[in-house]
């Protein structure tokens, strides 16, 4: 039989933990040569030639855990 265990974390540790996960999603647009993720969502409503509210919708529907993945690829299928 499984056992699950509940951990309760307090707002500090969940707050670190969202600022540590804010820290790697912005991270990697640095990495990767943007500004910030507007700059990054910019630049592929550039590059696609699609209306940058049509990518900031998509990619608000998605989260910013797929801006390199997901998102491209529903750009990519975008038909418009």
């Amino acid at each position: 039989m499984p056992r699950f265990v509940i951990v309760a974390l307090s707002q500090t540790h969940t707050e670190l933990i969202h600022h540590t996960e804010e820290y790697k999603i912005m991270n990697a647009y640095t990495e990767n040569g943007y500004a910030s993720r507007r700059d990054y969502l910019d630049s592929l409503a550039e590059d696609f030639d699609i209306d940058r509210d049509t990518v900031y919708m998509m990619a608000d529907l998605l989260g910013p855990t797929e801006d390199f993945d997901g998102l491209v690829t529903s750009l990519e299928d975008f038909d418009y």
